[in-house]
């Protein structure tokens, strides 16, 4: 993934599970600097649209991305990455810093969050998740899309 910068932490957590099948998630929380309640909760979402899996051994939660993942991660008809870098680029030529950066995202994506938002309902509603589960999803991710 090309601009780390402008990765969500769910993100983050998503490329650790990546490359570290069958984690625990006090590792995850730990990569992550993050509480372990916090990164829970980012989990039982991912899990509920089968992004992930959780498998509790004991008192361990043992985490592993989906086989779907996989299966759809080339399908993207805009790729969000690509977003990003253009977002870099554009700013790099205007001879802005990483802080401003990250200070001038929010707007952004707030300026074509509609654009944004269509995307994900309609892969979310092709992908066959029941509407309740998407809005629910939409919010956590927009949350986490305004921050960096």
């Amino acid at each position: 993934m090309g601009n780390k910068i402008l990765l969500t932490p769910v993100d983050d957590l998503v490329e650790i599970i990546k490359g570290n099948p069958n984690c625990q998630i006090a590792f995850l929380a730990k990569k992550l600097d993050l509480p372990s309640s916090l990164v829970e909760k980012w989990l039982v979402v991912l899990e509920e649209f089968k992004i992930i899996t959780i498998k509790y051994k004991g008192f361990n939660g043992f985490v592993n991305i989906t086989s779907g993942v996989a299966k759809h991660e080339g399908d993207k008809e805009i790729d969000i990455d690509k977003i990003k870098s253009i977002f870099v680029d554009k700013s790099k030529a205007k001879g802005l810093t990483i802080k401003k950066m990250q200070e001038i995202w929010p707007s952004f994506v707030l300026k074509y969050e509609g654009d944004i938002k269509d995307i994900f309902e309609r892969k979310a509603n092709v992908a066959g998740y029941p509407i309740d589960k998407i809005q629910l999803a939409w919010q956590k991710f927009r949350e986490e899309l305004n921050t960096l």
